[in-house]
């Protein structure tokens, strides 16, 4: 009031006091605006993030990094160039193994994603027989030279072959089953007898079966990573009180009929290939180097 009546009193005390007015409302107003920028700047920036902390790739792959929450430029950085680079879009390419900090700048704030790179295995055709090769080069048989052998089989339906070793006395060993899965020679089982394998080529199973008077099989599958166990089938031969010899049949250890364990054994059985001792390939460096090695 006093300023109002003093104002007033002065002259030209109207156009004075509009001015005031309007300096004070624009004064307001500035403040209004830096306080909503402000907000809006603590809102954002509490809100962006991005996408993975942190991430495992294999040498020669691409992976892309995401920062949501702002539409600010975001300026990317790399730790390690040798080990993972990253593009101004955050695309990142793996180099070389081992680890990495992939940096995302933006609004003054830094983001940040873990890298660990690895080696890709190299699972080719190429590769694996080379490396049948090696492991033959040193594997220890256990018998004479007249019952070792090898050979390949296609099991599962990929182009890499499973290798086939025959190690053992001819009328109780079966073919020691080896696969190669990222880069390495793996053990997956020993499977038949007298000297035979038998398997579905490119579908992935696998039967062993052990007989005398009775038969005792197992079908397996191997996918190129895993062997799985499908199911038992075995078949038990004994005489009855009236002297006639009777055959019992059982599916995974359970008592079935004749005809459920012909249905049920059908689908393994039918198109089975064998490798066998007999049809094998000698043990040489000449021979191995033939077949493994082109």
């Amino acid at each position: 009031m006093i300023l109002l009546s003093w104002k007033k009193s002065q002259g030209g005390g109207c156009s004075n006091m509009k001015k005031l007015k309007s300096l004070l409302v624009s004064l307001v107003f500035a403040l209004v605006c830096v306080s909503m920028v402000t907000s809006i700047d603590v809102v954002e920036a509490s809100s962006i993030k991005l996408n993975k902390t942190s991430l495992t790739i294999y040498t020669g792959k691409n992976s892309t990094l995401k920062v949501s929450g702002t539409s600010k430029k975001v300026t990317w950085s790399t730790s390690n160039k040798k080990v993972a680079t990253v593009s101004y879009r955050g695309v990142i390419s793996a180099k070389s193994s081992g680890s990495a900090t992939i940096t995302a700048r933006v609004n003054n704030k830094n983001l940040k994603c873990r890298v660990t790179v690895k080696k890709q295995a190299t699972n080719n055709k190429k590769a694996a027989l080379k490396a049948y090769y090696n492991f033959l080069k040193s594997y220890k048989f256990t018998t004479g030279y007249s019952t070792r052998g090898f050979n390949l089989a296609y099991i599962n339906n990929d182009s890499i072959p499973e290798l086939v070793v025959f190690d053992g006395y001819y009328h109780v060993s079966g073919g020691k089953v080896y696969a190669y899965v990222n880069g390495k020679v793996k053990y997956l089982g020993e499977f038949g007898e007298w000297g035979g394998f038998e398997y579905q080529e490119k579908k992935g199973v696998i039967c062993s079966t052990w007989s005398r008077s009775n038969s005792y099989t197992t079908y397996y599958r191997w996918n190129g990573s895993k062997l799985s166990t499908i199911m038992s089938a075995n078949s038990i031969g004994q005489f009855n009180s009236n002297g006639d010899y009777v055959c019992q049949y059982y599916i995974n250890n359970k008592k079935v009929t004749r005809s459920k364990y012909e249905s049920s054994t059908a689908p393994y059985e039918k198109g089975l290939k064998s490798i066998s001792l007999s049809n094998s390939y000698a043990v040489t460096d000449s021979v191995m180097r033939n077949k493994l090695l082109y």
